[in-house]
């Protein structure tokens, strides 16, 4: 008798991570890629010997990604951001850190204790910014500074972001993370080659543009033509899944940053982290952590939140270095790039209010907008584990070993 195959609609971390685990189990796969570059938002873009990330990215050592990779035997090499070298930008001028929060600072160490005592689950249903406010108890300098570092976390700045996803991740931070040596294409091009070494077969350009499925199998309909299967795992964005599900999906907002992704020759004196105390943007220099560009150069990224035009991270970097124009080798604007598909507010719960991985019988959803654990990449760690788990189930094969 042949071996259940899976067809999996997507190869980014999620589609790769899913189909890894799906092999471990002795089940066919096949992935479909709408675009001829694998990897999705994990994608870094090689610029004359810079490597640029979509966006500053960052792996945390305790999250659900990191493990499971580790435990696929993906090698994840990387460098912990020292906290030497933070400041903030307030007004326009760049300050020292602990200097932009004044005497707030010291007012700050009680709202501090509570954050790490608090469980995250405890909070879902609570709105940031007010739960900070409460923690900070009118303290407005207190209250600026854990909102940058809630930004910097979350990647977004929304009042009514459960505080369960801010929480969760300031504790994961305080762990670490990892600045990715090459970026996150590295961790792409592992998966890409293990998966395909061990039989899988992915198909690159080929958008899929139809989904029936059934008691008896699933069948995809892609521009390069219709594929059948046993099951399906839909690893793609939000709003693809919502397309090929006929509109099944809740209705959800999903979080979007804009951001400057540079190159840069030479090295300047500006710090290596600026947080923006009384604006919603952040500039880091990924490249003074993790190899990512040419010796002496530079790879930065700015992000703005709440709709921030161009010009105004253009002034961030004007603080950090009025001179970084004459030093540009490439220069990339996004100026709506999706951070995750579902933004997780405290009035619907939290976590606990986005899709379910295990949408149908024979359909399976993996990203970081499906489940109730984990946020941006260590959800969809933890959904492509519990998607293969059930699948695996079902077609009759062992669980995975250690899946919920």
């Amino acid at each position: 008798m042949p071996n259940p195959h899976v067809l999996i609609a997507g190869a980014g971390l999620g589609g790769l991570l899913s189909a890894d685990l799906l092999l471990d189990r002795g089940l066919d796969v096949t992935l479909l890629e709408r675009s001829a570059p694998l990897g999705g938002l994990a994608q870094t873009d090689e610029q004359a010997g810079f490597s640029l990330h979509r966006g500053p990215r960052a792996l945390y050592r305790g999250g659900a990604l990191r493990r499971l990779l580790l435990a696929q035997g993906i090698e994840v090499r990387g460098h912990v951001p020292p906290n030497r070298g933070v400041c903030a930008s307030r007004g326009g001028d760049i300050v020292p850190l602990l200097g932009a929060t004044k005497g707030g600072r010291w007012r700050l160490l009680p709202a501090l204790t509570t954050l790490w005592r608090t469980s995250p689950a405890a909070v879902a249903h609570r709105g940031v910014s007010g739960w900070l406010a409460e923690q900070t108890r009118g303290n407005a300098e207190a209250l600026a500074f854990l909102q940058a570092a809630v930004r910097i976390a979350t990647y977004c700045a929304a009042d009514d972001l459960s505080a369960e996803v801010a929480l969760g991740q300031l504790q994961g931070a305080a762990r670490g993370v990892l600045y990715l040596d090459g970026g996150w294409s590295r961790l792409v091009e592992q998966l890409a080659r293990k998966v395909r070494a061990r039989g899988a077969r992915i198909v690159t350009e080929a958008a899929v543009h139809k989904l029936e499925h059934g008691p008896d199998g699933v069948r995809l309909e892609t521009a390069r033509g219709a594929y059948e299967g046993d099951a399906v795992v839909l690893a793609c964005a939000r709003p693809a899944a919502q397309t090929l599900l006929d509109g099944a999906l809740a209705p959800a907002e999903p979080a979007q940053v804009s951001c400057l992704d540079l190159a840069l020759r030479g090295t300047c004196r500006g710090p290596t982290l600026v947080l923006g105390i009384d604006a919603p943007t952040y500039l880091s220099v990924h490249s003074r952590v993790a190899a990512l560009a040419p010796a002496g150069d530079e790879v930065v990224h700015v992000v703005g939140y709440d709709g921030a035009p161009r010009a105004a991270l253009e002034r961030v970097l004007d603080g950090w270095d009025p001179a970084w124009r004459d030093r540009v080798v490439h220069v990339r604007y996004l100026p709506r790039m999706n951070v995750t598909g579902h933004l997780p507010t405290g009035a619907e719960g939290g976590l606990a209010a986005r899709a379910s991985s295990d949408f149908a019988p024979r359909v399976q959803l993996v990203g970081d907008w499906v489940g109730p654990e984990g946020y941006l990449a260590d959800g969809t760690a933890h959904s492509a584990e519990a998607a293969c788990h059930c699948i695996a189930a079902r077609l009759h094969r062992a669980p995975l070993a250690g899946a919920a």
